[in-house]
């Protein structure tokens, strides 16, 4: 990752995440819950190092196992220009996609003075799954942090109707959001799933999205 977005000339600053005996999950018995709230508190920890620390307006959080586009510096000056314009909260630029989503009625596009075929900043249902990269205010950074780094993960433990305490349902779902297609970013494939599902989900994305440009 270091050297790639030294290629890009991009300042990076790495978190080394949450770990088992985290006094914050290590109290939770079954590991894929406990998993999940470890990356739910890892994307928090960092969007409150963005707010605490930082004087940018925007941040770009991002997974370490990850290929990006070749024109992604252009892509970049360009999200932000949108994000800007249209009030846009949160930016997916990396997630989870096996399918052409701009046929797709409930992905509605939102026009620009960048819309090209390739370059189609959308809207997106719940059902979009993944946060492999994305851009967000500090504004949006700081509602997160304060809704749900403290307590919330708790109070869903003993409440199945609350949403659970997972980076792509609280996170990347709230505010005004969009996302950025067709992908920018892509997962290099060297993280396996246990679960069966997550597995061939990820075969699919892979499968779907073209390698070529990507570093």
């Amino acid at each position: 990752m270091i050297k790639k977005l030294d290629l890009f000339q991009i300042p990076i600053t790495f978190y080394t995440g949450v770990r088992p005996a985290d006094p914050r999950i290590q109290f939770v018995e079954n590991p894929a819950i406990r998993r999940t709230a470890s990356i739910c508190y890892g994307h928090l920890d960092m969007l409150a190092h963005f707010v605490n620390h930082s004087s940018k307006p925007f941040a770009i959080i991002m997974e370490d196992d990850i290929l990006i586009k070749n024109t992604f510096i252009e892509d970049i000056e360009r999200a932000i220009d949108v994000v800007q314009k249209e009030n846009i909260d949160l930016l997916l630029i990396g997630f989870l996609c096996s399918n052409p989503i701009h046929t797709y009625s409930n992905f509605p596009k939102i026009p620009t003075k960048y819309s090209t075929p390739e370059f189609m900043i959308m809207e997106y249902p719940d059902s979009t799954w993944g946060s492999q990269m994305y851009m967000i205010t500090k504004d949006q950074a700081r509602r997160l942090v304060e809704n749900y780094a403290t307590g919330y993960f708790e109070r869903s433990l003993e409440n199945s109707a609350m949403t659970p305490f997972s980076a792509d349902w609280l996170l990347t779902k709230n505010g005004k959001r969009a996302l950025l297609y067709p992908l920018r970013v892509i997962e290099n494939g060297s993280t396996k799933y246990d679960d069966e599902g997550q597995e061939q989900c990820r075969e699919r994305c892979a499968q779907f999205t073209s390698k070529e440009g990507f570093i």
